[in-house]
């Protein structure tokens, strides 16, 4: 059987959208399997598409930006000049750039009006806006989409355009963000109990602190001496992890895949 890798893009918006063309390549071979090579936080929602045979975490970091003046002031924090964008610091580099109080995670959320972006694009990325010029002069449906699509190379907007445009500004809000790309992560936005145990009350924990629990299949779990456990129930499946390893649960798919255990993959 063909097996296809699909590189996954980096927001999960944008995996979300990827699904009709799964759908297609699965139309196109029904007896190929299809692999997703992606981000973390957007490999859960490759998980809830049954065109996956299996999914690969790909290290992917997203960078800082480093502040200039500040330039304005809005209810959702000031607004600064970007003096330039640093691309996924190493542990080490970050922290001073915590400490420096210069630097902000970088969102990767833009905004702009259609005529400056797309004059950024003809400046900066000629390609791109070589690919697009039909849809630019008006050429309207998804042929003309589609082959601008194919034409133009492929380059994220942050390196094509936005890292080349010398008067960007960012506003530096404060708000919480998890990528929830764990269960680790998952376990974070349950609130914990009294022994830090993360669960709803259907569940019972006897000297256990630490733990999370979710069951989806209405299952009560019930601990009983153990502590800084993952246990997450599906109505087909049963995970127990160390917590803190909740990223290596690709390792357990990655062997089910090898024992050709598709039922439990999709």
């Amino acid at each position: 059987r063909l097996r296809t890798l699909v590189v996954a893009p980096s927001w999960v918006g944008d995996a979300v959208l990827s699904h009709p063309l799964l759908v297609r390549l699965k139309e196109s071979d029904p007896d190929g399997m299809i692999d997703v090579l992606g981000p973390p936080w957007a490999l859960p929602v490759y998980a809830r598409m049954p065109e996956v045979a299996a999914r690969h975490a790909l290290p992917f970091g997203h960078g800082d930006l480093e502040i200039g003046a500040r330039r304005a002031r809005t209810a959702a924090g000031p607004v600064h000049a970007v003096r330039r964008y640093v691309e996924k610091p190493a542990r080490a580099a970050a922290q001073r750039y915590v400490r420096s109080r210069k630097f902000l995670w970088n969102l990767g959320t833009f905004a702009f009006r259609p005529r400056v972006f797309l004059a950024a694009m003809e400046r900066h990325f000629a390609p791109g806006a070589r690919a697009f010029a039909r849809v630019f002069a008006g050429a309207r449906g998804p042929r003309a989409l589609a082959s601008a699509y194919r034409a133009c190379p492929s380059l994220s907007v942050d390196y094509a355009v936005m890292e080349a445009c010398p008067d960007l500004e960012v506003v530096a809000a404060d708000f919480a963000w998890d990528d929830l790309g764990s269960w680790d992560a998952v376990a974070r936005q349950v609130a914990p109990d009294a022994a830090g145990n993360r669960m709803d009350r259907r569940h019972v924990a006897v000297d256990a602190r630490g733990c999370f629990v979710r069951a989806d299949d209405g299952t009560t779990v019930a601990l009983l001496g153990v502590s800084d456990l993952i246990v997450v129930r599906t109505k087909d499946a049963l995970l127990v992890a160390r917590a803190g390893r909740g990223e290596e649960v690709r390792r357990v798919h990655d062997l089910l895949a090898r024992a050709g255990r598709e039922d439990l993959l999709r």
